[in-house]
């Protein structure tokens, strides 16, 4: 471990055991992401995604490998890691106020410091006036924005999201996705985000790691610049650059599909994005996002 090295995963490697034997989930993983770092991860469905990041978490042990937070071996689940899943796991007896601090409520934090909290990630994540509702009256991405909040209002040091937008609309979503990025980078957390949305991986993060077919490795590592000062779709889509990396990440992801990446320039897709926009025309394969922005997705078989 070196300074600034938050997680650190050494030679990770995980089997599972089934009726015909073990299946290997992975193959040796190398990983270090470094504190207040943003590491978006996609691959093929069953690649090991999820299981790199329950064994982040402490949910699992890994066969093979250590993993450590703060130079501390995971072991187990830890107020220092929080995670984020798919579903709303959220209370339906709780109001969203009361969701929100239901683990400051557990960790005895005074009744003041408490409200503080709830009200500054209420205003972080766009639920101002929704503090009194209950579950039921929210609709999925509200109740989703609620499980972010919950997790940030614990304040842990690491937050392990695994595609917590993916049961939303696309126009949701993207607003999530938003939402998100601003909340990262007022509170400077350490994020680990697994998605099968390219775009979202390279809006998102300052790195995006590419993993291989099961069993999974880290098959190459891409560079984002730029999160420190926010982004936005508006921005994000007519900015070339960018475009130029979320091809070059969905060329690598296509390899391990076995599909061969479009030859388009960076002013190609641009343009492309910008008449599908003017257009208004039926989704492409990849399917499109808010505001006619291509939101490509890479599912290819079992889930996971």
């Amino acid at each position: 471990m070196t300074a600034g090295e938050k997680i650190v995963v050494s030679k990770f490697r995980h089997f599972y055991a089934t009726a015909d034997g073990p299946v290997q989930a992975t193959e040796a993983i190398d990983l270090a992401i470094r504190a207040g770092e943003f590491v978006t991860l996609v691959g093929p469905s069953g690649c090991g995604k999820t299981t790199l990041l329950k064994a982040i978490a402490g949910f699992l042990r890994p066969t093979e490998g250590t993993i450590t937070c703060d130079g501390k071996p995971v072991r187990e689940p830890g107020r220092d890691r929080g995670v984020v899943f798919q579903e709303f796991a959220i209370l339906p007896w709780r109001t969203v106020g009361r969701n929100i601090s239901h683990g400051l409520e557990i960790a005895r934090v005074p009744r003041e410091k408490r409200e503080t909290i709830v009200a500054r990630l209420i205003e972080l994540t766009g639920l101002a006036g929704f503090e009194q509702r209950y579950p039921h009256e929210l609709s999925g991405g509200m109740r989703q924005r609620v499980a972010v909040a919950r997790t940030w209002a614990a304040d842990p040091d690491v937050i392990l999201m695994d595609e917590p937008f993916a049961a939303v609309d696309a126009m949701t979503r993207l607003t999530l996705q938003e939402e998100l990025a601003r909340l990262t980078a007022a509170t400077k957390k350490t994020v680990f985000f697994i998605t099968h949305s390219v775009d979202e991986a390279v809006f998102l993060g300052d790195r995006v790691l590419v993993m291989t077919r099961r069993p999974g490795k880290i098959k190459a590592v891409i560079e984002v610049p730029g999160r420190a000062s926010g982004r936005d779709w508006e921005s994000f889509k007519l900015d070339a650059g960018m475009q130029g990396i979320a091809e070059q990440v969905l060329r690598l992801v296509r390899e391990e599909r076995g599909a061969a990446a479009p030859s388009t320039s960076d002013a190609q897709r641009a343009e492309t994005i910008r008449s599908q926009q003017a257009a208004g025309d039926s989704l492409p394969p990849e399917g499109r996002g808010m505001r006619g922005h291509p939101v490509a997705h890479v599912r290819d078989g079992d889930p996971g």
